[in-house]
């Protein structure tokens, strides 16, 4: 692949998914962190939720009694009208224990009386040193005496204030049932001095703890009720009380958390190694179709090759010949045999490239028809044998008789006074038929026996000779419940044989073995993919099974034509 294609490659894909990937693993790393946050600030909310509950129903009181005091007073009214609606603000809200009108810095408006008891003189005097030391008239006034609490409010510039006291019961209540609506994950409570108040139950306390955030994933040997997340205060008077929220099951959640980033990481991983599966899977690719490209390039060029040889003798020879240079009758004779032999190698030479072009394109059309495998196999071993002696003599034939119910016979063909190639032919007696399209399976026969005549070689001190064996057999097998029948034709040869890792690549476009690369048998590894789509088109299979310098054998699997 050219340097620059891989530098693009490495730009667009692979530099990316590196940014992703320690951008994801950061993220993972803060996982943790983000979910702290998170639930801090889901617990905050609710928190103030609670809160506001019990602020909107203490100002909520306290506006309404101010405002009612504030008709009355607008009217000019005496203290009997002011008492009366004191007291139907005492009866018409729960939360108020006792409504005060207070004229700074004389006395009482409500309650009147002579005789006041001990907690309204208290009341009397904190209201006095509150307002004395407010830097302007305040329109608010929270405190608290002992265990009571009051609120106060602004009525008049005159000086006129008005307040209630707290039931500070109804105020729990209020709490509570605000407290019930917290969130699933979250327990929500209110804590004070010596008081809890949990969703559920109100129990007192004795001290309470001090308010702190914590890592809600911290330790895990923590008790519960205490890793406090997040709190607010209530308001004045009742400061004191805090509203708290704390994780319901902290095991729960950080299991949750844990197995959450485990998805998410392995999720990345998944997604990183898909991206880099993928980069290499195109690489790949890119690469074998590069080789494919520069294999065909040299096929095609030994092809022109090939071509050429042929077309150049013809033309020589066919020059001479009209030339007037050869009047021998012997000589011409032999001249035209040679231009007869060499059209037929050149229209095989021709039928090889188309056979290439409509392999290549997946245009290979086939006429299936019944077809008596015998007289196909016997026709492809004499097409083989003119091939063969196309470069020698004339080769000779022998019939060596049947055996048996089977049709056993050989053909010797002579190469030259020492080589010699003898095929021998073993077909078992009365085969169904098949449905073939004759010339692609002669075709597929024609090319393994070929393989086989470059591939093995017997070697004696005075001659060479070449054995190949041809069997054509009939084989059931079972699947199931179910016969299969099937026409085997097996090619074995005695040659330098495939090693066991190149089985299966054999079958394979352009791919060559080592040992034929080695051994220099010429040919550019298409013959046996070629062989392979042709038998699979007929519903058929083609299968080896080689041992190093031993042979190989190449079996086609056809479907029988049963009627």
């Amino acid at each position: 692949m050219k340097p620059k294609l891989f530098i693009i490659l490495l730009l667009l894909i692979v530099v990316p998914a590196i940014f992703l990937s320690v951008m994801a693993a950061r993220a993972l790393y803060d996982w943790d962190t983000i979910l702290q946050k998170r639930l801090q600030a889901q617990a905050y909310t609710a928190a103030c939720n609670v809160k506001d509950r019990a602020d909107v129903a203490l100002q909520g009181e306290l506006e309404e009694i101010i405002s009612t005091i504030k008709a009355v007073h607008a009217r000019g009214s005496d203290s009997r009208q002011i008492s009366k609606a004191a007291k139907e603000l005492e009866l018409s809200s729960k939360l108020v224990k006792e409504v005060y009108v207070f004229m700074n810095p004389w006395d009482f408006l409500y309650p009147l009386g002579a005789k006041r008891s001990v907690e309204q003189e208290r009341v009397l005097l904190t209201l006095r040193d509150r307002i004395a030391t407010a830097p302007s008239p305040a329109e608010s006034l929270y405190f608290n005496i002992d265990d009571s609490s009051y609120c106060f409010g602004l009525v008049s510039m005159q000086g006129v204030y008005a307040g209630y006291e707290v039931v500070a019961d109804e105020l729990f209540d209020i709490l509570q049932a605000a407290l019930k609506k917290s969130a699933d994950e979250l327990i929500i409570y209110a804590e004070g001095d010596d008081l809890l108040i949990m969703p559920d139950k109100q129990v007192n306390i004795v001290g309470a703890q001090h308010i702190t955030i914590e890592d809600p994933f911290g330790k895990e040997d923590k008790p519960p009720y205490e890793t406090v997340i997040a709190y607010v205060k209530l308001q004045a008077p009742f400061e004191n009380i805090v509203i708290k929220a704390k994780i319901r099951d902290e095991a729960r959640l950080r299991k949750i958390a844990t197995s959450r980033r485990s998805v998410y990481g392995w999720v990345i991983l998944l997604l990183v190694f898909g991206i880099t599966a993928g980069v290499i899977i195109v690489w790949r690719s890119a690469v074998l179709e590069i080789k494919k490209a520069r294999v065909r390039s040299t096929y095609v060029a030994g092809i022109s090759h090939d071509l050429r040889t042929p077309l150049a003798s013809m033309q020589m020879l066919t020059e001479t010949l009209l030339g007037g240079k050869i009047t021998d009758s012997k000589k011409q004779q032999k001249f035209l045999e040679t231009i007869f032999r060499e059209s037929e190698r050149l229209s095989q030479l021709v039928e090889r490239v188309l056979f290439f072009v409509r392999y290549g394109q997946g245009a290979l059309v086939f006429k299936l028809e019944p077809v008596d495998v015998s007289s196909l196999i016997n026709e492809a071993v004499d097409i083989m044998g003119d091939r063969l002696c196309m470069s020698g003599k004339p080769h000779s034939y022998s019939d060596g008789g049947s055996k048996s119910t089977d049709l056993i016979y050989e053909h010797d063909f002579k190469l030259t006074d020492t080589s010699t190639v003898r095929i021998g032919v073993n077909i078992e007696k009365d085969l169904p038929l098949a449905q073939l399209d004759l010339a692609a399976i002669t075709q597929v026969i024609l090319n393994l026996l070929d393989n086989a005549v470059k591939y093995s070689s017997t070697v004696t001190e005075q001659a060479r000779q070449t054995k190949i064996d041809l069997q054509v057999r009939l084989c059931s097998k079972r699947i199931i419940c179910f016969k299969k029948e099937w026409l085997i034709i097996d090619i074995l040869d005695y040659g330098i044989g495939i090693e066991k890792r190149s089985h299966k690549k054999i079958f394979e476009r352009f791919y060559r073995s080592p040992r034929a690369v080695d051994h220099n048998v010429s040919g550019v590894g298409l013959g046996l993919s070629l062989c392979k789509h042709i038998v699979k088109a007929h519903g058929g299979k083609i299968t080896v099974v080689s041992k190093l310098n031993e042979g190989s054998t190449f079996s086609i699997h056809l479907p029988v034509l049963r009627s």
